[in-house]
């Protein structure tokens, strides 16, 4: 957490244009390390030890968000946060029956 602040957690949205909304997540955190950076979206991938997660939460939500024609994108800077910037079309995609694997 940045010195001197108080745990915060920010959500913002935005019209990027007609056919885009942007959804940005922060926090004022301790930050991702640069070497944890590059894995957070790997399935079973995680910083926690053994039990707390599964390391799944952010794999998935990528495969979600790509689901949907999105893109999702993570900032964060050592010892004062994180934000991850989701973007996604206006129009939804509607999926019948249909199953994501994670493979």
């Amino acid at each position: 957490m940045c010195v001197g602040d108080r745990p915060k957690i920010t959500v913002t949205t935005t019209a990027i244009d007609a056919d885009h909304i942007k959804i940005c997540i922060s926090d004022n955190g301790s930050g991702i390390l640069p070497e944890a950076k590059a894995k957070i979206f790997e399935p079973f991938f995680s910083t926690k030890s053994i039990g707390p997660g599964t390391g799944l939460g952010l794999a998935i939500c990528r495969q979600i968000i790509h689901r949907h024609d999105g893109a999702i994108a993570c900032v964060s800077e050592q010892n004062c946060g994180t934000t991850f910037d989701v973007v996604l079309p206006v129009q939804a995609k509607h999926f019948e029956g249909e199953f994501v694997s994670l493979a």
